[in-house]
């Protein structure tokens, strides 16, 4: 995975990069469930938000929540499918599925 090394030139520069640091999971053995540090934020369409990771394959929910497909899957088990976020009932049929393809996650730039 190509990257730029951090360095204590960058810790005492006040005008550092500010790094975000994401869990990624369904990409491949050597990313998943380690915590990556990249240089520029991860899309907000990219992240779950009810459990923060960021998962290869998304659910877009019409309230515009997006859940990974295990949090999806919770939502399905229920009778009556709601978000876990703010409760909005949906049909399974509204939901929309994405995907972040790894070429372009690779593309990122990515502390070491």
């Amino acid at each position: 995975v190509a990257g730029v090394f951090a360095s204590g030139l960058y810790a005492s520069c006040p005008m550092a990069v500010q790094e975000q640091r994401y869990t990624l999971f369904g990409f491949s053995k050597e990313l998943d469930w380690r915590p990556l540090h990249f240089v520029d934020s991860i899309p907000a369409h990219r992240i779950c938000n009810a459990c923060g990771l960021v998962h290869r394959v998304t659910v877009f929910l019409p309230c515009r929540h997006v859940l990974c497909n295990s949090c999806y899957a919770q939502c399905l088990s229920d009778k009556v499918h709601g978000c876990p976020i703010d409760g909005d009932p949906f049909l399974e049929e509204d939901a929309q599925r994405g995907e972040f393809p790894l070429d372009s996650l690779l593309k990122r730039k990515m502390w070491e």
